[in-house]
């Protein structure tokens, strides 16, 4: 044994000249590597780090995120590329006013209803108004006559604009204004005016009286307090949000939502969140269906309507006197 690795102890000695060989060029490599292609230190063949490494460094005047709500609010969810709504003047009642004076408030006996506003289609843009003497009532496109007022030539969420045909100018018909009198007649008195809410609290207040509960779902109900609140239907629409409510694709009826404690559907007995699918058999399947069913009646003794609340149905039962 000893005598073998006497014989080739020399191949050991090659092996290790070997690596020590390949060591050498591989630091080579690296030196030449860091000189010629990275840009390195002639004299410590140090290798510089590439720019494209470097990290940019924020800008000095770089502004910290805001903490305002308000721009939030004011940017459109819907397009990311689309600049902030300029926020309109604020009325006496909080809601937005147009710049300058504007038309003058209408004195025909009209309401606005509701409104239905296309931005980019104004075309589309519907109004629903009813008159207060008539008791007539419908939807009306941009350029619509309403009768026996004049064409719409202008409609916002807020209020529509109109020719008066009568007066030859144009009349402004606010959503939350309040009705012109059924029948105009002059009185030394002071005009009675709703809250600055637009609330209708005097109607309000007199409904304790006037209204008188059976039961839950049972209530009596006095027929010169029910001509009064006819009287000003705008007012009743404020009390709660009335929407159409759909199924199957196909309308089911209308939907009460943002019902107050102390509004005038509460204390006859509707919830928040009530489905009215009829009254006295007449389908309510749209919003201008319900204004057909209130024409016919608005004379009725008594009314039965039926009802879906919490997915269970309801008959709410009035007797008028």
């Amino acid at each position: 044994m000893q005598f073998f690795l006497k014989k080739h102890f020399w191949l050991l000695r090659v092996g290790v000249v070997a690596v020590c060989a390949l060591l050498a060029a591989n630091a080579t490599n690296h030196l030449i590597e860091a000189k010629f292609l990275l840009g390195g230190d002639a004299k410590s063949g140090a290798a510089k780090p590439s720019a494209t490494a470097r990290f940019a460094e924020p800008a000095a005047d770089t502004a910290l995120p805001t903490k305002d709500a308000a721009v939030v609010v004011a940017r459109n969810i819907f397009c990311s590329s689309c600049l902030p709504v300029v926020a309109e003047a604020a009325g006496p009642d909080g809601a937005g006013v147009a710049s300058g004076s504007g038309p003058p408030s209408t004195t025909l006996p009209l309401a606005l209803l509701a409104t239905s506003v296309v931005a980019n289609a104004a075309h589309l843009s519907a109004a629903t108004v009813a008159n207060s003497q008539t008791f007539h009532a419908g939807s009306y496109w941009l350029g619509d006559a309403i009768p026996g007022a004049g064409a719409i030539v202008s409609i916002t969420p807020r209020w529509i604009d109109f020719q008066n045909d009568t007066a030859k100018r144009v009349e402004r018909l606010d959503l939350l204004g309040a009705v012109a009198p059924r029948v105009a007649a002059k009185t030394d008195e002071p005009a009675k005016t709703d809250d600055a809410a637009g609330t209708g609290a005097d109607l309000i207040a007199e409904a304790d009286s006037a209204i008188k509960k059976i039961d839950d779902n049972t209530f009596e109900i006095s027929r010169a307090y029910i001509d009064k609140v006819l009287a000003d239907p705008s007012m009743l629409m404020r009390q709660a949000r009335v929407v159409p409510s759909v199924k199957d694709k196909k309308g089911d009826g209308v939907k009460l939502y943002a019902v107050r404690p102390n509004s005038l559907f509460a204390k006859i007995g509707l919830q928040n969140g009530d489905t009215l699918h009829s009254i006295n058999g007449f389908e309510l399947t749209s919003l201008d269906k319900g204004l057909e069913v209130y024409q016919k009646l608005k004379s009725a003794t008594s009314l039965s309507v039926q009802t879906t609340r919490r997915g269970q149905p309801v008959t709410m039962q009035y007797t008028i006197k």
